[in-house]
C-alpha cells in the first residue's frame, strides 16, 4: 500500500471489526506517517502492527503459535479474476489472513499464489474496482457478519 490515508482507514476498519492486527509487507507505507495516524483515528496506536513482514515468515509464525492458528489466506481479487469466489458465497469462518494489494498494482504474484481462497466483490457496471480501504471495509464487515 502506498497511500498512508488508505492504511489509516484500513487500520480503523480492522479494529472496528475485530481484527487481531496488521502485517505490513516490505514497501508498504509506514504506519507512523501523519496521514496514516490521522486516518486511523487512533487505531494504529492500539492495533498490533508488524512492519516489513515476509509472507512466508508470517505463515511460519502463525503455524508455530500455541495453539497453531492454521490461518487460511484470503486474497481480494479483481471482479474479473477467473476462479475467484463471490464475497457473499465465500466461507469466511476460522482464522484468516486477508491479503490486500497496492492501490494500482494489486497483490504480488507471491501473495496471490499463497491464497487458499480468492474472493471478489461483485460490482455493478461500469465500476471496475474499489479503493483498497473501501474493499477492506466491505470484506471485514462480511467476515464479522457471518
Amino acid at each position: 500500500m502506498q497511500d498512508p490515508g488508505n492504511l489509516g482507514a484500513i487500520a480503523r476498519v480492522a479494529e472496528a471489526f475485530g481484527a487481531a492486527g496488521l502485517a505490513l509487507s516490505e514497501g508498504c507505507c509506514h504506519p507512523n506517517h501523519p496521514r496514516a495516524l490521522r486516518g486511523s483515528a487512533g487505531s494504529l496506536l492500539r492495533l498490533p502492527t508488524a512492519i516489513g513482514v515476509d509472507a512466508a515468515a508470517l505463515a511460519e509464525h502463525l503455524s508455530a503459535a500455541s495453539p497453531p492458528l492454521g490461518a487460511r489466506w484470503v486474497a481480494l481479487a479483481a471482479p474479473h479474476v477467473a476462479g475467484s469466489t463471490r464475497l457473499g458465497d465465500a466461507d469466511l469462518a476460522g482464522s484468516l489472513v486477508f491479503a490486500l494489494g497496492a492501490e494500482g498494482a494489486g497483490l504480488s504474484p507471491e501473495l496471490f499464489a499463497r491464497a487458499d481462497l480468492r474472493i471478489t466483490i461483485p460490482l455493478a457496471p461500469p465500476v471496475e474496482s474499489l479503493n483498497v480501504a473501501t474493499a477492506a471495509a466491505i470484506v471485514l464487515w462480511e467476515r464479522r457478519r457471518t
